[in-house]
């Protein structure tokens, strides 16, 4: 099976205000701008406990090293090869509020994933994993499957003066493989925190030993964890300001929990907003028909729904988030590139059906083969710089 890589390139994050604002009042502007880089990463799968809720799938690959710093209100300077949203990339709505300056956020990461093996890699050291504006608090228990511990990492910023929204990330690598401690994943979960909003990078169970729903039920256990009132007092968090990251298997994820459910989105296993880096939507055999799946992503489909084949697979449309979409469904960011392990028809597919029912949906389309977070290039983590600062940190948009 095909072995895939994503590179490890500089994080460029800033700090912003995270309080709840009134309507028409203006954010606070962000403070210094913060850089890390990080450490190349490679395949690390402990054993995931297990237990059970609703799901999704896929994996990753390779970048190119930015290291420029992009000072508070100011464009992100691009290379040739990173010129803005592309034709194919609009936006479901206009933004709601206009800012002075706009709270620099986001971080790029890198993964380094493998479907079939790939040497041990070190883990990214402490000290480069988190900033001095940084409280990290690793292994922490959110809930058991089996007997077995499900365990997370919180990221939470040291100066806060009112409750902090918050990102739960969601790691890829085919489903069986990948970890909350590698594939960046430490490293994005310091740089959101360094930015004024909490991250929990949260491990679940693996296939092929866990299938749906597995994956799902364990990162829903995390949020409905989160939101208990001994978590928010201890983590200083905003439990109707919660968001998914997740990328590639994780993008899956995190789109079926998005979708997952109706009604509020501040209460319960309903997010305020998802980002979802090159997810699959729909895990049927119509599936197969958007676009041209490549080998890889429908063996790692497969094996996360504990199928054989599409033809006689009961849980694939149950577990396809484009068959869930309805108007309460939060926010979405969709990235994906033309040529990837995902078709982009995946994504055009659920841009369109969260249209249709009047959800805000960015779509940002890249040129190339990039995967998940191989598509984080600064144009990128502008746009979803933006992204969140409008439906997390400074929603206005009705809950309902």
């Amino acid at each position: 099976m095909a072995e895939l890589h994503e590179h490890a390139r500089p994080i460029q994050f800033s700090n912003l205000s995270t309080a709840p604002l009134s309507r028409g009042q203006l954010p606070r502007t962000a403070g210094t701008v913060g850089r890390l880089a990080l450490a190349r990463t490679c395949r690390e799968c402990p054993a995931v406990p297990a237990r059970c809720h609703r799901a999704r799938c896929l994996a990753l690959p390779r970048q190119t090293p930015a290291s420029v710093l992009v000072p508070l209100g100011q464009s992100v300077p691009q290379t040739p090869d990173q010129v803005g949203l592309p034709s194919g990339s609009f936006e479901r709505r206009p933004v709601v509020k206009k800012f002075r300056q706009l709270a620099a956020f986001v971080g790029l990461l890198a993964v380094g994933l493998v479907l079939s093996g790939c040497a041990a890699p070190a883990p990214i050291p402490a000290a480069r994993a988190h900033s001095d504006s940084v409280v990290l608090q690793n292994d922490l228990q959110y809930g058991t499957a089996r007997g077995q511990k499900l365990l997370l990492n919180a990221c939470l910023p040291k100066s806060k003066k009112a409750p902090t929204a918050a990102m739960i990330l969601v790691h890829g690598g085919g489903f069986d493989s990948g970890t909350k401690d590698f594939g960046g994943m430490t490293a994005l979960c310091s740089e959101l925190a360094d930015g004024g909003i909490a991250a929990f990078s949260v491990d679940y169970r693996l296939a092929p030993r866990f299938a749906y729903p597995a994956q799902v039920n364990d990162v829903t256990d995390a949020l409905a964890w989160l939101r208990e009132s001994a978590q928010v007092a201890q983590f200083g968090i905003d439990p109707e300001r919660i968001g998914l990251f997740g990328s590639s298997a994780g993008a899956i994820i995190a789109s079926s929990i998005g979708t997952n459910g109706t009604g509020s989105r501040t209460s319960g296993d309903r997010v305020a907003v998802v980002v979802a880096m090159s997810p699959a939507v729909d895990l049927t055999e119509n599936g197969l028909l958007l676009g041209d799946p490549s080998k890889t992503a429908i063996t790692s489909i497969l094996q996360y729904l504990g199928c054989s084949d599409f033809t006689d697979c009961p849980n694939s449309r149950e577990s396809s988030p484009l068959y869930a979409v309805d108007k309460t469904d939060p926010a979405f960011y969709i990235a994906i590139s033309e040529k990837e392990l995902v078709p982009v028809e995946q994504g055009k597919a659920m841009v369109l059906a969260l249209k249709k029912v009047g959800v805000p949906v960015t779509l940002d389309v890249k040129p190339g083969k990039r995967h998940a977070l191989e598509l984080l290039d600064e144009a990128t983590r502008a746009s979803i710089r933006q992204f969140l600062v409008d439906n997390l940190v400074n929603s206005t948009r009705p809950t309902e």
